[in-house]
């Protein structure tokens, strides 16, 4: 397969698309489950007009995505929180680069946040692994996503890895891109970049200065902290499985129900910082260096930038004190909320074998722990 193919074959949809992806997804009743939820009071009738007056993936985003995020909001959070928006010019496009803890719903509470102030939203990176169906490649694509193919032999990893490359940069000229820091969910807490991204994306890279490629791209490190991840108890059992060297075979649709628990499971509290553009701190990168090293230097820069605005929740003080048998942190959260994270944590892992539970309660303490260490 060429370049060329791979790039259709990737890239979001635009409005060129949005008629014929429409005409599919009202025959899916997939997508009138989801609008039944969006739309509890409507009938059957209504929800089709509803997505027959769509014409734009705007529409498709404020419409549709907008009003159902709003609602898993309303009844899974306590509290979404936002900083940094200045740090952003409506006029730039930017890539911002995010730790990633749910696999649906991270870009798409930065995309709400940017849209209720009025920025273009961004498209969107995911694995396809999340599009294994018709319905959920149709929605990820309305909702300006692209695919990344996992999975390939080297040849095609190789000319996949340069299609990507040119349809990011291709796409920072028009609009901003979210991708994670690395691949896949982080499942132990411990936000790192691959530099296998960075480099990635300078295949592209046409005979200029690599810093000054780099400044092109704006990189906006960004973090998400979540309070109560509601897939916490499958992240630590994949975890304590890698640990004892044992394969961990996911089940079929395991990652469709993980999207499910995501959105669905009560999280209370989540905050969204965005960062300052590198841009500013790159002079400190010295051109005459290997391309290994500076891409190491960048990567370091996001993390560091991640970390520094990854806000520590309650839950966080409390596993790092239980998992290390320390009261160090404990004049910083109440009785009630100590009760409510052990109570809570006790009930996620009590089906799991009881030879096992005490080493999947570590994993669990440590998903929570680790962003303090």
């Amino acid at each position: 397969m060429s370049e060329l193919n791979y790039l259709d074959e990737i890239r979001a949809f635009d409005d060129r698309d949005v008629e014929l992806a429409i005409s599919k997804l009202n025959q899916d009743g997939l997508m009138h489950k989801l609008l039944g939820y969006v739309f509890p009071d409507n009938s059957l009738e209504q929800n089709k007009n509803i997505l027959n007056d769509i014409s734009t993936i705007r529409d498709f985003q404020s419409k549709i995505i907008h009003k159902g995020l709003k609602k898993v909001i309303q009844s899974t959070l306590k509290n979404l929180s936002f900083s940094g928006l200045e740090n952003i010019n409506k006029d730039n496009n930017y890539l911002f680069i995010s730790n990633h803890r749910d696999i649906v719903l991270d870009p798409s509470l930065l995309n709400m946040i940017l849209f209720e102030n009025k920025f273009n939203t961004t498209q969107i990176a995911i694995g396809d692994n999340l599009t294994q169906n018709t319905f959920s490649l149709l929605m990820a694509k309305m909702n300006k996503t692209f695919i990344i193919k996992r999975s390939l032999g080297n040849r095609e990893s190789v000319l996949f890895s340069k299609s990507l490359s040119h349809y990011i940069i291709d796409t920072l000229k028009k609009e901003s891109i979210w991708m994670a820091q690395r691949e896949g969910r982080t499942k132990d807490g411990k936000d790192k970049t691959n530099k296998t991204i960075i480099k990635m994306i300078s295949l592209s890279n046409q005979g200029k200065p690599f810093i000054d490629f780099i400044k092109g791209i704006n990189i906006v490190p960004m973090s998400i902290s979540y309070e109560y991840d509601p897939t916490d108890y499958l992240k630590a059992n994949e975890m304590m499985h890698s640990d004892l060297n044992k394969t961990y075979k996911k089940k079929d649709n395991e990652d469709f129900e993980s999207i499910i628990q995501g959105f669905n499971g009560y999280k209370k509290n989540v905050h969204i910082h965005i960062g300052k553009a590198l841009n500013d701190k790159l002079y400190k990168i010295d051109e005459s260096d290997s391309i290994n090293n500076k891409t190491e230097i960048i990567c370091s820069m996001i993390d560091e930038c991640i970390s520094k605005n990854y806000k520590i929740w309650t839950s966080n003080l409390i596993a790092y004190d239980i998992l290390y048998k320390t009261n160090k942190y404990s004049q910083l959260y109440s009785k009630e909320e100590l009760d409510y994270f052990v109570n809570r944590m006790e009930d996620r892992i009590k089906n799991f074998d009881r030879k096992i539970q005490g080493l999947i309660k570590t994993k669990f303490l440590s998903i929570y722990s680790n962003c303090l260490i």
